[in-house]
């Protein structure tokens, strides 16, 4: 069976192929923290029937790294520890699964410290057996650093993922807090925030490996933040939903680019 890695290095990120098992050690060799990636694996077996999944680790829940709305600088510090590959470090590659943490480079500062428990999970993506394939490829298809800057291929469309919804939030945002600051009351607020994301529902989510347009990422944070917006009003009440809106205005965004 033939494995092949397919990384960045001109982004200082490679992975090193491991075999057996399959997998691979992807290794941070930038000066800049990575906070989200895709991968994707493509199979072929004997029969030269193809296949292949997709994983994709990116931080579009809020707050996050690249959509720090509501993120203190406290809060930020403790998230790059906890989740991102700082320079140096490395993760092993098994299926959906990046293993490993970034006490390989250095421990932790005490404001970096994360009270609760935490693992990165995921599902094995390769679920057929390995015996049958005849090649497997193992493709770092994005990854974008703490700065904003994102390198690779972009078939899944992390970029575009990040970029979409942070356009969204931000008008939101905006918009609470020129109401809040031109005195309207909170129903007002709330009903005018309602009328550019729409109620709280479900949506269906983007499928990595299917391109879709930016109104799917777009419509995708618009019920995200009508779902939080719903959350905060039965929770802590009305004022501090808008509260909370009018705040993420602040949020210090990233510069989203492209490598």
């Amino acid at each position: 069976m033939e494995f092949r890695c397919r990384d960045l290095p001109e982004a200082g990120v490679i992975l090193v192929p491991q075999i057996p098992p399959i997998g691979a050690t992807l290794i941070n060799q930038s000066d800049k923290p990575i906070v989200a990636w895709s991968l994707q694996y493509r199979t072929e077996d004997e029969s030269g029937r193809a296949g292949g999944a997709n994983a994709t680790r990116s931080a579009n829940s809020i707050p996050s790294v690249l959509l720090p709305f509501g993120l203190t600088p406290e809060f930020r510090k403790q998230l790059i520890y906890r989740n991102a590959i700082l320079p140096g470090s490395r993760r092993y590659i098994k299926g959906g699964e990046l293993i490993g943490d970034n006490s390989d480079v250095r421990p932790p500062q005490p404001d970096e410290v994360w009270d609760s428990t935490f693992s990165l999970g995921g599902a094995n993506l390769m679920n057929r057996d390995l015996d049958e394939m005849k090649s497997v490829t193992l493709i770092l298809d994005g990854i974008f650093f703490a700065d904003g800057e994102f390198a690779g291929p972009n078939q899944l469309q992390l970029f575009d993922q990040i970029l979409h919804e942070a356009e969204i939030y931000r008008e939101v945002a905006d918009a609470a807090r020129e109401l809040v600051k031109d005195g309207h009351d909170t129903d007002m607020v709330l009903n005018a925030v309602e009328k550019l994301t729409g109620p709280s529902r479900v949506t269906m989510p983007h499928r990595p490996g299917v391109q879709s347009p930016p109104e799917v990422f777009r419509e995708q944070a618009r019920a995200f933040i009508a779902g939080i917006i719903s959350c905060h009003r039965k929770q802590l009440g009305d004022t501090k939903a808008v509260s909370m809106l009018a705040g993420w205005a602040d949020a210090d965004l990233p510069q989203y680019r492209r490598r």
